[in-house]
């Protein structure tokens, strides 16, 4: 995927009363970002938390060409109570999220303390949100409540291929310049591998070896592994490139954090080894490109829904449990970069084993087709090939997929999906079973604008949905405010199986029109 368009450099920070140090790291990292030249222009939000958040300071947007104000913004934070640990942090990422960061863009969350609102809903907000912008959330802690990362936090950076790294002190903070800077340039997954589950990769000695195919499409590789003990400070940590030689001069090492970024990498496979004879013991690591002719791929599932003659095949994120299910994958590259001959698909863990190959057809060389019956476990894509000019290239999925026994969609807005000023718009979603027939539940109706219109308590009620069955759920929104015409809002609908547990969502943005005006 070719990088040239804009990009949002994103924080979210807890500004609550122990965060002083880390919030002047973060002041610095800004600063170092900002004074970088880049030809990409880069917009900033930052995204401040507290508890309660009335103590919060203001979500912040700056353009391209405010970025002295954006270091403004955070050095005018104001540190405030705080209380007991865990804070508010779910509502600064959804906030942070709700400015509509450019697609393929990093968020940063800086906290020293776990999540009070991790709730099942406030996950699944976040996640719909990141995946329609395809955000990597990362989050850099400099404390945890109890010393336990909390496990949402790991849960959103495996869904949105970020990582979660415990620092031993704000001074460490200051280190992840690099981290930050580069991650604005636009990136592509190569590889990923952990120690904590799945298939293990070790040789004699307590020594993990891991490979990975640099190609000629990459102009920049990152390198970056994360330990589960402190003081590792790198040791045991090895990189060598295709001849054999050791990188150290762009080796970056914290406590539980190692970070590699070379520029112009020779091509060839690259060879990570982690030893486990020291202080290293759990680990994983994600390698992953930058260019501005990135090879990379997207994909969507389709089953048929509906009944008889008026079946037809419809577009959803996660496959059908026990279902045969057509995935469409678009190759996203320079024309004539890839050879389409050599494109091989693998469905790997979210720790990164291989569980099965998939056999694709295409009539174009772009679109590729395959049917097959997902797993019952979390996983991931691996696109492997080689380009035109022979160099072995790997990208994975940048987001995990889970097989599901319903699905939530869009269907429908009158008004040709617009909100027309002081009229009514009916907006229509859809819930379609394939698992047991259960009652599914409506757990979030909102939009970004406030125009959807809430329905009493007492006419609210959970729908019957059969097995094989789709349903109709409607909203009613009406637009109210002139500043927000040629505004885009963004209305998002949770429902939840109350036999299964099962939390199905999905978004529709709406454009704001005044009707009145040519």
């Amino acid at each position: 995927m070719a990088v040239h368009g804009d990009v949002s450099l994103t924080f979210v920070v807890d500004d609550t009363g122990s965060m002083v140090d880390t919030i002047e790291a973060v002041q610095k990292i800004a600063t170092a970002v900002i004074n970088y030249p880049r030809d990409v222009p880069v917009d900033y939000i930052l995204s401040p938390f507290n508890d309660p958040m009335t103590n919060a300071g203001e979500v912040v947007f700056k353009e391209s060409n405010q970025s002295l104000e954006f270091v403004n913004a955070i050095n005018a934070l104001t540190v405030k109570s705080g209380g007991d640990c865990p804070e508010y942090t779910f509502a600064g990422i959804v906030n942070a999220l709700g400015q509509d960061p450019h697609l393929d863009s990093p968020m940063y969350v800086f906290t020293d303390a776990g999540p009070k609102d991790a709730t099942e809903e406030n996950i699944e907000e976040v996640k719909i949100l990141a995946e329609m912008n395809e955000i990597t959330i990362h989050f850099l802690l400099t404390g945890a409540c109890g010393g336990k990362i909390h496990p949402a936090f790991r849960k959103l950076a495996e869904f949105t291929s970020g990582q979660v790294v415990l620092l031993k002190s704000a001074k460490e903070l200051e280190k992840l310049e690099n981290v930050t800077r580069g991650a604005l340039d636009g990136t592509t997954i190569i590889s990923f591998r952990s120690s904590k589950t799945g298939r293990k990769e070790r040789t004699s000695g307590g020594l993990y070896r891991y490979r990975f195919p640099v190609d000629d499409s990459i102009e920049t590789v990152t390198v970056s592994v994360v330990t589960n003990q402190p003081d590792t400070n790198g040791h045991g940590v090895t990189l060598r490139n295709p001849f054999g030689t050791i990188i150290t001069a762009e080796k970056v090492s914290l406590s539980q954090l190692c970070f590699y970024q070379i520029t112009s990498p020779p091509k060839g496979y690259w060879t990570l080894e982690i030893s486990t004879t020291g202080k290293t013991v759990d680990h994983e690591f994600y390698v992953k490109s930058t260019s501005e002719t990135n090879i990379d791929f997207k994909h969507y599932f389709m089953v048929p829904v509906g009944r008889r003659r008026r079946k037809t095949e419809v577009p959803f994120s996660n496959p059908i449990a026990r279902k045969l299910n057509k995935m469409v994958l678009t190759l996203l590259a320079p024309n004539d970069k890839v050879d389409p001959t050599s494109l091989r698909l693998q469905i790997v863990t979210t720790s990164g084993s291989v569980v099965r190959n998939l056999n694709f057809v295409s009539n174009d060389s772009v679109h590729f087709e395959v049917n097959f019956i997902p797993p019952t476990t979390s996983f991931k894509l691996k696109l492997l090939g080689t380009t035109r000019e022979g160099s072995a290239f790997e990208r994975l999925s940048h987001c995990s997929i889970q097989q599901s026994t319903a699905f939530l969609r869009g269907r429908y807005a009158s008004n040709d999906f617009t909100l027309p000023l002081n009229s009514l718009t009916i907006i229509q979603f859809e819930v379609c079973n394939f698992g047991p027939s259960e009652r599914f539940e409506v757990v979030v109706r909102k939009d970004r604008m406030n125009y959807v219109l809430q329905r009493s308590a007492g006419s609210q009620r959970p729908t019957l949905v059969g097995r094989d069955r789709c349903v109709a759920l409607f909203l009613r929104a009406r637009a109210t405010r002139v500043a927000d015409v040629h505004k885009t809002n963004t209305v998002i609908l949770i429902v939840k199986g109350q036999t299964s547990g099962i939390v199905l969502s999905r978004l529709m943005r709406l454009f704001v029109v005044n009707p009145k005006r040519p």
